[in-house]
């Protein structure tokens, strides 16, 4: 029989690679939408997986789903409050910690190998050197401490029921299908039109990890055994590049004639100028490391783009 694997948000930024790896491997892939979702993403896939609509409002849709097809593994990916516009707080409550509470529920007496959840780097707070598991969390934001919830929820069904709960912590993910308006793309779409990149001060730090690094570790954590069960790993480079080096990086691989232009706009509250992962857990644990250096990963996301850029507007 094929394994089956049940993915929330599977046709969201990262999702759709996580759909995608899945279907190209001969999964039986289950894939959760929110109601009235684009699944633009995935359109190419929805005849070769099985498409729900809505169903994560409902425990007892969710029960019988996975009493039928038996998930050998599920990923949560669906969340809600990244972005700016996304600050209604009741909604962030109900996606990224009731959400998850009503899976966890569900698939309570369901005997899978793995359970996989988003978390994000935004649950550290600041700090001025590589962020550990083990550093005490203080969220940068309302969104991370949802996140921050999400993961106190998920290690406390871990221990109290004995399930293998991984949370993987997120650092800043690149690649194909970005939504409109985040930095990596926006950076990309302004090169590949000749307009000015416009930046804060450019001083601003991130660790940048392609979706492909990320799809691997998530096979990894599938198969990783007892050592991840109720665990938080890290899934960023191990190093921080400012906004502006992403910025020079991208105009000199898209062989671009923007200008970049710093001090355009004011700061965000959650800006930092020092944002990186410590990756030595995830190393030692999971057996992974990211293998996409950034100058590589952006080569082959801004050739992603040139090709896609008009499909897409």
């Amino acid at each position: 029989m094929k394994k089956s694997v049940f993915i929330t948000g599977g046709a969201g930024f990262v999702g759709a690679s996580v759909t995608q790896y899945f279907v190209q491997r001969g999964w039986d892939v289950h894939v959760a939408v929110r109601s009235g979702g684009d699944v633009w993403r995935i359109r190419h896939l929805l005849s070769k997986i099985t498409l729900y609509t809505g169903i994560l409002k409902d425990e007892k849709q969710l029960e019988k789903l996975f009493q039928n097809t038996h998930p050998y593994a599920i990923i949560h990916l669906a969340a809600f409050g990244a972005y700016p516009s996304q600050d209604e707080w009741a909604k962030m409550i109900e996606v990224n910690i009731n959400t998850l509470k009503r899976l966890l529920d569900a698939s309570v007496d369901i005997p899978y190998k793995r359970f996989i959840v988003a978390g994000s780097s935004s649950e550290y707070g600041y700090r001025d050197t590589a962020m550990m598991e083990n550093d005490r969390i203080m969220p940068n934001s309302l969104y991370a401490v949802t996140k921050a919830s999400a993961t106190h929820l998920c290690q406390y069904y871990a221990t109290r029921h004995k399930k293998p709960i991984t949370v993987l912590r997120f650092f800043n993910i690149y690649g194909p299908f970005e939504e409109e308006g985040r930095l990596v793309r926006s950076v990309i779409e302004s090169a590949l039109q000749n307009n000015p990149i416009k930046l804060a001060t450019g001083r601003e730090a991130r660790d940048f990890i392609h979706t492909d690094d990320i799809v691997r570790a998530i096979v990894k954590t599938i198969s990783a055994g007892s050592r991840a069960d109720g665990e938080v790993f890290n899934l960023g480079t191990g190093k921080e590049t400012t906004i502006y080096e992403l910025a020079k990086k991208v105009v000199c691989k898209a062989g671009s004639q923007s200008k970049i232009v710093k001090n355009a706009y004011p700061g965000r509250a959650w800006d930092a100028y020092h944002w990186k992962a410590s990756t030595e857990k995830s190393e030692k644990v999971l057996g992974w490391k990211a293998k996409i250096l950034l100058e590589e990963g952006l080569k082959k996301t801004i050739e992603w783009y040139r090709q896609e850029l008009r499909i897409m507007n």
